[in-house]
């Protein structure tokens, strides 16, 4: 997958913990965490600040799919809380996107946080709510007996 892919956006970042995890996989190229907290800027830096290819920045991550439509198709595009995000404004940006970029997106079936906005009732519906061209992958992972949580891959 490296060898396609030049750079990885990861979308609510938060403290960088999945840009590590991809890194400590193996994944050498950048990555740049997106947060609009920059508290998670901050403590993401002090945490990562050995790793030159994981950078920080305080930004809508959404933005990414509208920037990068002409600009490069090489990019993966990771957002692990889809139910924090207006259903309308993910798949207004998801239709920004390049149909080449990689997208991995994730959300779950945990109604009883007040933020989470934009949950699913399964992952069949999490699936069809995505504007995507081809899903390469769609699966669901049971949290204890207290929610599922929904991953989808696709272009």
């Amino acid at each position: 997958i490296e060898d396609h892919y030049d750079e990885c956006y990861v979308i609510g970042g938060w403290y960088g913990l999945f840009s590590y995890l991809l890194t400590q996989r193996g994944f050498t190229k950048k990555i740049k965490n997106l947060d609009l907290d920059p508290v998670c800027k901050e403590i993401g830096y002090d945490l990562l600040k050995n790793y030159s290819n994981i950078s920080f920045k305080v930004e809508d991550g959404l933005t990414v799919f509208e920037n990068e439509k002409t600009n490069n198709e090489h990019k993966i595009v990771v957002c692990t809380a889809c139910e924090h995000i207006d259903q309308d404004e993910l798949e207004f940006s998801l239709k920004m996107k390049n149909p080449n970029m990689l997208v991995c997106l994730q959300s779950n079936d945990f109604f009883d946080v007040d933020s989470h906005i934009n949950c699913k009732e399964s992952l069949s519906e999490f699936v069809k709510s995505l504007p995507l061209n081809e899903v390469l992958y769609a699966g669901e992972w049971p949290w204890k007996d207290e929610y599922n949580r929904f991953m989808v891959i696709g272009k």
